[in-house]
């Protein structure tokens, strides 16, 4: 067996990705979840078709994949119900009203319900006084929680302590519209031929601690404390500012220490929670649960690209945020009627020649093959194994989602 088979072996195991026909709508959405340089992807990919449209949907999981599973199961079925139900309430009169509840409300309730699940533990709910030294008896709240992941109590514990992003679209079935609600820094992009030029419309915001706009709403939201943004993490823990989960963040500090940081492992120790008092954090939510919702109109032959965040650290070598952007959608197939241009400029910026898109080929998988290696094994090798058995070497998942209104 070649070294070039075996790579490609290794990167079938490391790989998910699949094309999914949406055959009302004439759709073919390309998907692929490339693991990291770890054990289990945090990533998680979903699209699914309904009599409305169809959702899809990237989650990246932080420190864990507990929570991005468990969101891509239940909170895409969720939203598919409630866009069909507010539909059919108004008589199918203003879908854009029933699907922006729908993806608004419908996170911010699937948020909700994480902490929810876990305060109808304790015998008064939401209504526990966590001061109380009762609750610094560790013995106490695991006899309430349960003690490990086979104990379905703690299982829900733990997808409030642990955190995901959101990147959730929903397309009409008449393609349209796109409607783009958000939570992180998963991206969404639309590119659009105009005159034989590219443009590429952002459609969704940026949830992180380098938006200077995000960085403002927390500080106004805490005007009487020093700013909660340092290292450019939110409480010095996450670079996100919005997240499903983490509600470490989001509860009074006696919860999230004393009884959260029980659902073990917790990536904020009580040590931490106890440098957010004396820096005088005391007034959460730190994380919002809202997401940002933009709406945009559809013509044929629109490009969309759904990714984590993952894929823009793997276009590290272009400095600008709209020159990796512009790369994603060339990268997907987008750019002017001569896209040999664009491509080989791409190549050369990225250090490597770029496989070209065949018949058949699985478009999404081909955007991060080319983002980190295109026709480079030795680039492929390094980007799939540690080297020398460096425990230091670092690459995120990339999840991608590709689809075209054409």
């Amino acid at each position: 067996m070649s070294a070039s088979t075996d790579l490609e072996a290794l990167y079938d195991t490391m790989c998910d990705r699949g094309v999914v026909h949406v055959a009302n709508m004439g759709l073919e959405v390309h998907r692929s979840s490339l693991r990291g340089l770890k054990d289990k992807s945090e990533d998680r990919v979903v699209v699914r078709e309904f009599e409305l449209g169809v959702l899809i949907a990237v989650f990246d999981g932080h420190y864990t994949d507990e929570l991005s599973d468990y969101a891509a199961g239940v909170l895409l079925q969720q939203l598919c119900d409630r866009i069909c139900t507010n539909a059919s309430r108004n008589g199918f009169e203003d879908l854009s009203a029933a699907v922006e509840e729908a993806l608004v409300k419908g996170i911010e309730d699937f948020d909700a319900s994480l902490i929810d699940e876990v305060m109808q533990l304790f015998p008064e709910g939401a209504a526990t006084n966590w001061a109380d030294p009762f609750w610094d008896d560790s013995g106490e709240v695991f006899e309430i929680i349960g003690y490990t992941k086979e104990d379905p109590r703690f299982r829900a514990s733990r997808r409030a302590l642990v955190g995901t992003t959101a990147l959730v679209g929903f397309i009409d079935k008449e393609k349209q519209n796109v409607w783009v609600a958000s939570l992180g820094d998963s991206e969404a992009l639309l590119g659009r031929v105009v005159d034989g030029n590219l443009q590429c419309v952002p459609l969704n915001d940026l949830h992180n601690a380098s938006n200077p706009a995000e960085v403002a709403r927390i500080q106004v939201e805490h005007a009487d404390e020093p700013s909660p943004i340092w290292y450019q993490r939110t409480l010095g823990q996450l670079t996100i500012t919005r997240a499903l989960g983490d509600y470490q963040l989001k509860v009074n500090n006696d919860l999230a220490g004393k009884v959260l940081s029980y659902a073990y492992p917790s990536y904020i120790g009580v040590e931490d929670i106890e440098d957010w008092k004396k820096r005088g954090h005391v007034n959460p939510p730190y994380l919002s649960l809202t997401p940002t919702l933009q709406r945009h109109a559809l013509l044929p032959g629109d490009l969309l690209v759904f990714a984590s965040d993952g894929l823009r650290d793997a276009l590290r070598s272009l400095q600008a945020e709209d020159k990796k952007a512009r790369s994603v959608l060339v990268l997907a197939g987008a750019g002017t009627s001569d896209v040999a241009s664009p491509l080989a400029s791409l190549a050369e910026q990225l250090g490597h020649d770029l496989q070209p898109l065949g018949v058949g080929d699985n478009i999404a998988d081909l955007v991060i093959r080319n983002a980190l290696f295109g026709t480079d094994k030795k680039k492929m090798a390094a980007e799939l194994a540690l080297v020398n058995g460096d425990p230091e070497r670092y690459r995120d998942d990339i999840s991608v989602i590709v689809l075209s209104c054409g």
